[in-house]
């Protein structure tokens, strides 16, 4: 082979992949790891596709834009995964969509870890990692109005009920000889 074929070959070699492209190295890695992930929790047909989209010899590793589509894709699809197997835990808040955080312990994303990262969630603005599950897929801490008491600041709802600020809770609240009931989701004391 002549030298000028032989840089040909090299160049359309590092085309295809080679070289230090920040976005296709990250690319590669996060896509690694949902297919890793996919092998342990999709049926083979699921993994197969993947396997031909993602894997070190597809397309996605051409270009850095193209890099940007398939490592956007995977950190979808991973996060989608998440918790299923050992394989699929996440490892950073980068894994997890939507803007959840990454519980490390667990290995699962889930809506916060702190109070700081409810400061800026309409459901409340305290991190309970006891809250009772709103759905089947409710999973993990959320973000709570309150957790105790002393979070309620409005003098009509003092106490603080299953992560709600109300009027009354349990045998908290009421006046002596009355009780603690509900009406569409409101506590109010009654005889």
């Amino acid at each position: 082979m002549t030298r000028g074929l032989l840089n040909c070959v090299f160049l359309l070699g590092c085309l295809a992949g080679c070289g230090s492209d920040p976005n296709v190295a990250a690319g590669k890695a996060v896509c690694q790891r949902y297919l890793t992930c996919l092998a342990k929790v999709a049926d083979s047909m699921v993994y197969s596709v993947a396997q031909s989209g993602y894997s070190e010899s597809s397309a996605c590793w051409q270009s850095s834009s193209a890099a940007d589509s398939c490592k956007t894709a995977c950190t979808k699809g991973l996060s989608e995964q998440i918790g299923k197997d050992p394989a699929c835990a996440c490892m950073s808040n980068a894994d997890c969509s939507g803007g959840g955080k990454c519980d490390k312990d667990s290995g699962k994303c889930v809506v916060c870890l702190t109070d700081a990262d409810c400061k800026d969630d309409p459901l409340g603005k305290f991190c309970d990692p006891n809250a009772p599950a709103r759905s089947p897929t409710d999973t993990g801490p959320r973000c709570v109005p309150c957790i105790m008491d002393s979070q309620c600041t409005d003098k009509m709802k003092p106490i603080c009920w299953e992560d709600v600020c109300q009027v009354c809770g349990g045998m908290k609240g009421c006046p002596m000889g009355q009780l603690c009931a509900t009406k569409n989701g409101e506590n109010y004391c009654t005889q």
